[in-house]
C-alpha cells in the first residue's frame, strides 16, 4: 500500500510520511539528534512547548528552548495553548528559529496539559477557537516570510477524532472544516477519540476504538 499511496502524496505536494511524534520530555534535542543519526528523511517534532511559557521567557530561556542544530531538519516545534493573544506572541519570538513546521497541539489528553486550561485534546470541543488560534499562526508566518523573504513554514494541527462526548463523524468533519477555514490543509490525526476524564494518557492510547475510515 506505501509504494502505491506515497507517489501521489508526494505529487499533491505532501511531505515527509513519516515522523517521530512529539512527546513530552522524550523528543528532546538530544534524542532528535540521535533520531537523525538513524534517518535522513523522518520528520522531527520537538516536545511542546506552551505559548505562555515562551512568552514569559527571557532572551535566554527561550534560545536554551528552542535553538536547534542544523541536521535535525525537517523539525517541527509543537506549541500549545488557546488564547489568541499569546499564541501570537510566542509565535513572533519562536518564527526567527526558522523551524520547517508550527504544530497546534489538540490532541494529548494528558492531565499536564488538558488541566491547565484548554490545551490539548480539550480544544477538539471548540473549533472556533482553534480557528482562531491558528489563524494567528498562519498570519504572523506569512507576515514574518513577508518580512524576511523567507519561505513560509507549514503551520499544521494535531488531534484526534473527537474528546468526551464528541463522538461521531459528523463532529469531528466539522471540527476539520472549521479550522481549515483558516488555509490549513495538513491535519496529523491519531485515529481515536480521547477520554479526557477517566482514562490516563497510556489508556488512551488503547482503550478509545481506532477510526482509520474517519480519517
Amino acid at each position: 500500500m506505501a509504494s502505491a499511496v506515497r507517489p501521489a502524496l508526494l505529487a499533491l505536494g505532501r511531505r515527509d510520511l513519516i515522523s517521530v511524534a512529539p512527546m513530552m520530555a522524550w523528543t528532546t534535542r538530544a534524542y532528535r539528534y540521535l533520531a537523525r543519526s538513524v534517518s535522513r528523511k523522518v520528520r522531527l517534532y520537538t516536545e511542546m512547548y506552551v505559548a505562555d511559557t515562551i512568552h514569559f521567557a527571557n532572551e535566554r530561556q527561550v534560545q536554551d528552548m528552542l535553538e536547534f542544530d542544523e541536521i535535525q531538519r525537517p523539525l517541527a516545534l509543537q506549541l500549545g495553548g488557546s488564547d489568541p493573544v499569546r499564541m501570537r506572541q510566542a509565535m513572533k519570538r519562536a518564527l526567527p528559529f526558522q523551524y520547517d513546521e508550527y504544530n497546534l497541539n489538540c490532541g494529548c489528553p494528558s492531565d499536564r496539559v488538558a488541566g491547565k486550561g484548554c490545551f490539548g485534546a480539550a480544544l477538539m470541543l471548540r473549533p472556533e477557537l482553534v480557528r482562531d488560534v491558528v489563524n494567528v499562526m498562519v498570519e504572523e508566518a506569512r507576515n514574518w516570510s513577508a518580512q524576511t523573504g523567507k519561505p513560509v513554514p507549514d503551520i499544521t494541527v494535531k488531534c484526534r477524532l473527537g474528546a468526551d462526548d464528541m463522538d461521531t463523524y459528523e463532529e469531528f468533519s466539522n471540527f476539520i472544516r472549521v479550522v481549515a477555514e483558516t488555509g490549513v490543509r495538513h491535519f496529523i490525526v491519531h485515529a481515536r477519540k480521547c477520554w479526557l476524564r477517566g482514562l490516563d494518557p497510556k489508556a488512551n492510547r488503547n482503550v478509545p476504538p481506532l477510526r482509520y475510515s474517519w480519517v
